[in-house]
């Protein structure tokens, strides 16, 4: 009886000790990941556009519904001069999110490098409808269009 009492007193104590030590430590913990998107973005910061491609496209599998995304696959290619396919991917942003400022002011800028201003000043007075006070993505276009 008195072995058997010795055991469980050493099981007892012994256990949660063997247990602390196999906790996980916070310092140890791998850092969180970073997105695709946000490695996409710093990509175009520094207009790496070929390299933001698949970066965007991971992010588009992981969320096929981000209108940020397609936006700045429309910028990228843009950029690459794959106008057709840039022009597809400010479409698809549009068709997400109508009022997409960004991809308005993008696609505009397109039809102004395809030579289609009538287009361009379409999506012009789509952005004067969405920021009637201004923004940034209106003037902005609005200064392309009068260069």
């Amino acid at each position: 009886m008195r072995t058997l009492l010795c055991f469980a007193f050493v099981v007892a104590f012994a256990l949660p000790a063997d247990a602390a030590d196999t906790g996980s430590d916070v310092s140890a913990a791998p850092p969180p990941a970073v997105s695709p998107m946000k490695k996409a973005r710093g990509a175009i910061a520094r207009k790496q556009w070929a390299a933001s491609l698949p970066l965007l496209d991971a992010e588009l599998r992981q969320n096929p519904r981000n209108a940020d995304a397609y936006n700045l696959m429309g910028y990228a290619t843009r950029h690459l001069g794959r106008y057709e396919e840039s022009l597809r991917h400010y479409r698809k942003a549009l068709q997400l999110d109508p009022k997409h400022r960004g991809a308005h002011e993008y696609l505009g800028e397109l039809y102004l490098r395809i030579k289609r201003p009538e287009k361009a000043r379409a999506h012009l007075k789509h952005l004067e409808k969405l920021c009637p006070s201004g923004c940034e993505e209106r003037s902005e276009l609005a200064e392309a269009l009068e260069n």
